[in-house]
């Protein structure tokens, strides 16, 4: 989340860096009129009157800095610190940008040469199932398979009850006709 920046002094007074002090004092007056708290009138609420107070103060801020030759080129370098570090940070984000620029191309060819693993396998499974005779059953699954047909065999000979419902099961399992629609006679 960025800042919003900051106003400066020179801002605050509407001045260039290059003022001279008279153009500093002037510039101060002028600012001073136009936003002293006294101006408001009776009907301004307390938070425009605090608004404008804080306003002012900023000025009479700004003119007391401006105005002092050592504060002021202190004040400069000060600005020009931010400006230095304010240029790092842009170049930062440049740096940033063409990571991140960087990385989304990687991402994007690690994508692509998935899909055309995926792909390969897909080919290879499809030709494999063509020419691969089908799986031979194991001793075992032929055993268990034995074994199953025998138990129902059993089941058939010595339970009636279990023919009948082998019987029922079969006819749920056909497909029934569908009985003709009823047509209501009206007279």
């Amino acid at each position: 989340m960025e800042r919003p920046p900051e106003v400066t002094h020179y801002e605050v007074l509407g001045i260039l860096k290059s003022a001279t002090p008279s153009d500093i004092r002037r510039a101060y007056k002028r600012r001073a009129l136009e936003t002293h708290p006294d101006k408001l009138g009776l009907q301004a609420s307390d938070a425009e009157k605090e608004a404008a107070e804080a306003q002012f103060r900023s000025v009479c801020n700004a003119f007391e800095v401006l105005n002092d030759v050592k504060r002021r080129s202190a004040y400069d370098y000060t600005l020009a610190i931010k400006a230095t570090q304010t240029a790092s940070r842009i170049k930062f984000s440049e740096g940033q940008a063409r990571l991140k620029k960087e990385r989304d191309e990687w991402a994007q060819r690690l994508k692509e040469q998935q899909q055309q693993r995926v792909n390969a396998m897909r080919q290879a499974s499809k030709s494999r199932s063509f020419q691969e005779p089908p799986a031979k059953p194991t001793a075992k699954a032929s055993l268990y398979s034995a074994m199953v047909q025998e138990i129902i065999q059993e089941l058939r000979t010595t339970s009636q009850e279990w023919l009948d419902r082998e019987r029922l099961a079969r006819q749920s399992q056909t497909p029934r006709a569908r009985p003709a629609p009823r047509h209501s006679s009206t007279v």
